[in-house]
């Protein structure tokens, strides 16, 4: 387990992120708000989604497991997302 000192830090640090099993290396480039989500953004490109809740979770331990957000709240998927 590591806590995150900030939300600054975040940027350029390796995780492995993607579907329970399926986890890709990612490096995390952008964390951003949209309404209740938070949205980290990936060197690759893709994206992710999670409640701020669940965000503070990845904050003070450094992973996470959670529902990702599609189109829309009903459109979701398990995600995970863990330091590297």
């Amino acid at each position: 387990m590591k806590t995150i000192p900030s939300i600054t830090a975040l940027v350029g640090m390796r995780v492995r992120h993607g579907s329970p099993g399926y986890e890709n290396k990612e490096v995390i480039t952008d964390v951003s708000w949209n309404g209740d989500r938070v949205i980290v953004e990936f060197e690759s490109g893709s994206l992710t989604n999670m409640t701020e809740t669940e965000f503070d979770v990845f904050m003070d331990q450094g992973e996470i497991s959670y529902r990702q957000h599609f189109a829309s709240p009903a459109d979701w998927g398990q995600a995970v997302m863990h330091l590297i």
